[in-house]
């Protein structure tokens, strides 16, 4: 079962607000399905603009959050354009820092024949007069103050940052850098908070506008792959999966590019679990080709024609499975075989180990007897010096 095109319906919850607004919707949104992100979400904002001194509870409608959604669409589709290319998305960068004319340049540039004096008739040049000399000096007086005092062109730039030109243009290219990345996080903060906001508002509107949160939990998905916060994105393409299977439409191909892309955002954490996604992709495409393939029989060739296209995504999808099983099963290898040899150093170490601390047991039984043998040692020493002084004793008393 497909998801009905809701946007009619969404025109319908436009209808409390100025023309001007809806009007500004159907451009923005002509300009989003076209691929004019940038031109989209400058229409969309000028119909947020126009809503700006509306009371508050009327920016806690429907209508509201549609509008703060195709705004956040469409800044997150220019995010994820910044991010593929190089370009600006605000346009052409203007470099701060412009190299200066060489002297031969500036020669060449003098060099016209109609402005030099060598291009002149020599009558001309010979009827040149004292005042005209004096004045051409006073000029070229004033040129020269004007060039030591004042013109950043002759000043010496050298004596002030002691820096080389290519370094003071690295500087210039860092301070645009920085501010490239600054204003980008703005727009991606701006994103998030119109997105959310959607979510939010939507929220409270269920069960009627379970498709459209829907949309916007997806949106919130592609923002956290976008911001590298894959496990938050899993959870939000999951809350989308659920809002379309509570509406009816388990077997809708949204559901099935869902699944896709939790893989996506799983497989490098959770790969089980990543797997198990996709082998769910997989069980939805091959649901609506049976369905499908019941209805070609009598049925126009735009009904083959998607049906042959979901047979190629499936292909698609199985082929990646394969691949994946192979990536999983080889790490699953690798991680053993790191296990098996860390058993064996371990079979291999303890033994030593023990072996190491029974000889050190034996050490010191041994040093503990040494030290028994000597204290036994010196007591028979002094017994028998006991025994010999008494003897010398009763002799010399005898005599």
């Amino acid at each position: 079962m497909n998801v009905p095109n809701d946007h009619t319906a969404v025109l319908s919850k436009l209808e409390c607000y100025p023309s001007s607004v809806t009007e500004l919707y159907k451009e923005a949104s002509q300009l989003f399905s076209s691929g004019k992100f940038s031109e989209a979400a400058d229409k969309i904002e000028a119909a947020l603009k126009e809503l700006d001194d509306c009371q508050e509870e009327d920016k806690q409608t429907w209508g509201f959050a549609e509008l703060q959604l195709l705004y956040g669409r469409s800044l997150l589709e220019i995010i994820k354009c910044s991010s593929s290319s190089n370009d600006d998305i605000f346009g052409p960068k203007v470099p701060k820092i412009v190299g200066l004319p060489t002297d031969s340049e500036e020669a060449e540039e003098e060099e016209d024949p109609s402005e030099t004096e060598e291009g002149l008739p020599k009558e001309l040049n010979h009827k040149s007069t004292v005042a005209d000399v004096e004045e051409s000096k006073h000029e070229e007086n004033v040129l020269v103050v004007y060039s030591r005092e004042d013109s950043p062109v002759e000043k010496d730039t050298s004596s002030d940052s002691g820096l080389p030109e290519q370094q003071l243009t690295e500087m210039a290219d860092s301070e645009e850098s920085r501010q490239g990345e600054e204003e980008e996080q703005d727009i991606r903060e701006l994103a998030w908070e119109q997105l959310e906001c959607a979510r939010v508002i939507l929220a409270s509107q269920l069960p009627d506008s379970k498709l459209r949160l829907a949309v916007v939990y997806e949106a919130l998905g592609d923002f956290g792959m976008e911001n590298d916060n894959n496990e938050q994105a899993a959870q939000d393409f999951k809350s989308a999966v659920k809002c379309y299977e509570e509406a009816g439409y388990s077997s809708s191909r949204m559901v099935g590019g869902l699944y896709h892309s939790i893989y996506l955002a799983l497989r490098s954490v959770e790969p089980d679990e990543a797997r198990k996604n996709l082998k769910l992709a997989a069980d939805v495409f091959k649901k609506r080709i049976a369905e499908n393939k019941e209805k070609v029989e009598g049925q126009t060739n735009d009904v083959s024609e998607v049906l042959d296209d979901e047979e190629e995504i499936l292909k698609e999808i199985e082929l990646e499975i394969a691949d994946f099983e192979c990536v999983i099963s080889n790490q699953e290898k690798e991680n053993s075989t790191c296990q098996h040899d860390k058993e064996i150093h371990i079979t291999r170490v303890e033994p030593r180990k023990r072996a190491e601390a029974n000889t050190d047991v034996t050490q010191e039984q041994k040093t503990a007897l040494c030290e028994t043998f000597s204290e036994q040692a010196h007591e028979l020493v002094a017994n028998k010096r006991s025994r010999t002084c008494t003897e010398k004793e009763s002799l010399s008393t005898e005599h």
